[in-house]
C-alpha cells in the first residue's frame, strides 16, 4: 500500500483576482515503490496547475535514468501522483505546488505524457487546440528506461509548443524510452497583458552563459515557467543550467563550465506578464549550496496563500554525477523564506527561483 507524503497549505478561497487556491506537496517514493501521491484539498481540475519544484534523489552511484528521475501529475481534483519507472531501493522527493485559478481567467488546462521511444530523439503529444499566444507548457519531469550511468543526454528533456494541437517533447540522443510530463495553461482572451513568449535558450560548446531577446515586458508583472532541459555532454557542471529574467528584454541561462564538441546544452521556458492589477510582487534570485545539503533566501513578505516558488534550473561545480548531488528542489517554507535542498552534500550548486504572489 502506498503511504501519503505531503506537506500541503490550507486551501484557500477568495472572492477576487486570478487565485482560488495554492497549495503545496512534497512526495517521497520510497524503497520498492514506483509511484506515491499526495492527498490536497479539492480542487477544480479543470483551473489547477502543477508548478515544477525540482526533485532530490538519494542514489549515491552515477545517476541511472530509472534512479534520480520522476514525474508528476494531477491525477484528479485531491491527488497528486509522483511516478518514476520502476520500483528501486533509492528514494525520490519531488517538490511542486498545485495553483489552482479562479474559472472565469482559464480557458482551458490539460495534463499529458509523451513518450520518447529508443531510437527517436522526440516526439509529438497530441492535445485539443488552444490558443498559443494566451497558453504555456509546464515541465513536470520525465521517468527514464536507462539504466546506464551518467547518461543525461538520455533523458533530460524539454517540451514547448509544436502547433496549437501538439507538445513537442525533445532530447539530445536516442537511446532508451523516457516519458515526460507537462501540463498546458490556457487563458481566456484579455487575461494576460500580453502574448506568452517561448525561449529557448541554446548555449553552444564555448559557452558558460548565454542570453536570448524577447519583447518587452514589465518584469514585476513577468513570471517565467521551466519547460526542462537537453544536453549534449553527460559531465554535470557542463549538462546542468539556470534561467533569470535579468530585465524587460532579456532571459539569461548560466552553467557552471562551457565544454568542447559535443556540449551544447538548451534550456526551455516561457515568459508570461501578466496585468499590473493581478500581480503582488515577483521576486527572483539564487540558492547556493556550498558544502550544504540546504540553504534558504530571505525575501520579501509575501501572502503564502496567493504565493509560489517556482524552480528554473540549477548549475553545479560537481563532475562526480552522483545523484544525491545534482538533483536539488526548491520549497517556499514560510512567508519570508525559500528553501532549496539536496538529498547530498554539493560542492558548490547554485539554484535559481522565482516567487510569484497574485493579489
Amino acid at each position: 500500500m502506498l503511504i501519503p507524503s505531503s506537506v500541503s497549505v490550507p486551501h484557500i478561497s477568495t472572492s477576487s483576482g486570478l487565485i482560488q487556491s495554492i497549495q503545496t506537496f512534497s512526495i517521497t517514493i520510497g524503497n520498492g515503490q514506483s509511484s506515491n501521491t499526495a492527498s490536497i484539498s479539492s480542487v477544480d481540475t479543470s483551473c489547477a496547475m502543477i508548478v515544477w519544484g525540482g526533485e532530490t534523489s538519494s542514489d549515491s552511484g552515477d545517476a541511472a535514468g530509472t534512479k534520480v528521475e520522476a514525474r508528476v501529475t494531477l491525477t484528479n481534483s485531491t491527488t497528486v501522483t509522483a511516478t518514476r519507472h520502476t520500483t528501486d531501493t533509492n528514494t525520490i522527493t519531488v517538490n511542486g505546488t498545485v495553483v489552482e485559478f479562479v474559472s472565469s481567467a482559464i480557458q482551458s488546462i490539460q495534463y499529458g505524457t509523451g513518450t520518447i521511444s529508443s531510437g527517436s530523439a522526440s516526439t509529438d503529444a497530441a492535445i485539443s487546440s488552444v490558443n498559443t499566444a494566451n497558453a504555456f507548457v509546464q515541465y513536470l519531469g520525465q521517468s527514464s528506461a536507462t539504466t546506464a550511468n551518467t547518461a543525461y543526454n538520455r533523458f533530460w528533456s524539454r517540451c514547448y509548443f509544436a502547433s496549437s494541437t501538439a507538445v513537442k517533447l525533445k532530447r539530445d540522443t536516442s537511446t532508451d524510452d523516457v516519458t515526460v510530463g507537462f501540463v498546458v495553461v490556457e487563458f481566456k482572451s484579455g487575461v494576460l497583458n500580453s502574448s506568452t513568449q517561448r525561449a529557448n535558450i541554446g548555449l553552444g560548446n564555448s559557452d558558460s552563459s548565454k542570453t536570448t531577446t524577447i519583447t518587452s515586458v514589465a518584469p514585476s508583472q513577468t513570471a517565467l515557467f521551466f519547460g526542462g532541459h537537453d544536453l549534449g555532454n553527460t559531465t554535470s557542471s557542463k549538462a546542468n543550467g539556470r534561467i533569470a529574467l535579468t530585465d524587460a528584454t532579456t532571459i539569461t541561462a548560466d552553467r557552471y563550465a562551457s565544454g568542447g564538441a559535443g556540449s551544447g546544452l538548451n534550456i526551455e521556458c516561457t515568459a508570461v506578464e501578466f496585468k499590473s492589477s493581478d500581480i503582488a510582487s515577483i521576486q527572483r534570485g539564487t540558492i547556493d549550496l556550498n558544502g550544504v545539503t540546504s540553504n534558504t533566501a530571505t525575501i520579501s513578505a509575501v501572502n503564502t496563500s496567493k504565493a509560489f516558488v517556482s524552480y528554473l534550473g540549477m548549475s553545479t561545480s560537481d563532475t562526480s554525477t552522483i545523484g544525491t548531488k545534482i538533483k536539488n528542489k526548491v520549497a517556499l517554507t514560510n512567508s519570508t523564506t525559500v528553501t532549496a535542498s539536496a538529498y547530498g552534500t554539493p560542492t558548490t550548486n547554485t539554484i535559481s527561483y522565482e516567487v510569484i504572489e497574485f493579489v
